[in-house]
């Protein structure tokens, strides 16, 4: 294993013990200190990763239209896969792992993304959860960003 991956391994770490008081775990100091690292060093509240409606060109984009920033392409680990909507919207969601398959994701980075969170996070209510993850590019782990997934 080269010093990239160990590395992005790091990262991954990281993010899932940030995760665990979003996924309705005790926000312990160990999550707490995580999700501080995540904000302060990788500047993970001014980028969200999307896919499906959110993503550029689909229904649910317009709720990102306003938000003035860059986009750029990447890829997060995970699977996507039906969700309590899916039956009704025909849409599916991402359950994030680790390990798993590169799934696509547009990432919009916009320091007004800080005062847009509560509007996003109407998505809670369809079965997601608003998550961290590593994005990547060709070189390895590229970011960390807020995603809307599955946590069911």
């Amino acid at each position: 294993m080269g010093y990239a991956a160990v590395m992005d391994q790091g990262v991954y770490d990281l993010v899932e013990r940030a995760n665990t008081a979003r996924t309705g775990g005790m926000a312990d100091a160990d999550a707490l200190a995580a999700e501080a690292v995540c904000r302060d060093v990788f500047g993970s509240e001014t980028r969200v990763a999307v896919y499906g409606a959110l993503a550029p060109g689909e229904a649910k984009h317009y709720m990102l239209v306003p938000i003035r920033g860059v986009w750029t392409p990447g890829f997060v680990r995970g699977r996507l896969e039906g969700g309590p909507f899916s039956a009704v919207l025909g849409m599916k969601g991402i359950r994030l792992e680790g390990g798993a398959e590169r799934v696509p994701v547009h990432v919009l980075q916009s320091a007004m993304l800080g005062g847009m969170w509560s509007t996003l996070d109407i998505f809670k209510a369809g079965g997601f959860a608003r998550l961290l993850t590593p994005v990547e590019n060709s070189d390895g782990v590229s970011a960390v960003a807020n995603i809307f997934a599955l946590t069911d």
